[in-house]
């Protein structure tokens, strides 16, 4: 089926044939942007000739920018879909208030400056204490109780701030890639 190539900083999915797009399984929201961003693992996107064979394809990437909705039809070479391989992001599927939970300086969680950036990023530690679970929790304005919460492993990078609202879609944290170039193209 289609490509996937390798762009500045993007992988993308670009269109083989000419056709119908046709999602399969893909869970999505338009973000704050008002880009359609992916939001499961399990969905992948055809396209058709004009007597319904399947021509192509592609498996959807977690947190990928889709270019396409489901119905539309497209030309040979038009991107369908782009993500960042270099990292895996953890993405808010809601619209609500950010929480800290167990984020805790120096025990949990360290402030480190990019070395591209010059920027201060907060970076979740390898910790030991079985009692401490760094995770955020998005509650929606107003609401009782914790709301949903996004478990964080060790080296990811919180890319929001303490009582920050935000929209579905929105990136809570990026979690760097073992090894881009070593990485599967999906």
């Amino acid at each position: 089926g289609g490509t996937a190539s390798k762009g500045s900083d993007q992988f993308t999915h670009q269109a083989a044939h000419d056709g119908l797009v046709q999602f399969h399984n893909v869970r999505s929201v338009v973000d704050h942007a008002g880009d359609l961003v992916a939001l499961n693992r399990t969905g992948y996107i055809t396209v058709s000739d004009d007597k319904g064979r399947e021509k192509e394809r592609h498996s959807v990437v977690y947190g990928a920018k889709l270019n396409v909705t489901d119905g539309v039809t497209v030309k040979k070479g038009h991107t369908m879909a782009e993500w960042d391989p270099y990292t895996n992001p953890i993405l808010s599927d809601a619209a609500g208030l950010v929480h800290y939970k167990d984020c805790i300086e120096r025990l949990t969680m360290s402030e480190e400056l990019d070395p591209q950036t010059g920027l201060a990023q907060r970076v979740i530690l390898e910790f030991k204490d079985a009692t401490k679970e760094p995770r955020l929790a998005i509650r929606a304005e107003g609401a009782k109780g914790g709301g949903k919460n996004f478990n964080l492993p060790a080296g990811a990078h919180i890319m929001v701030e303490d009582g920050e609202n935000v929209y579905p879609g929105t990136i809570l944290a990026k979690i760097p890639s073992e090894s881009a170039k070593t990485k599967d193209i999906t």
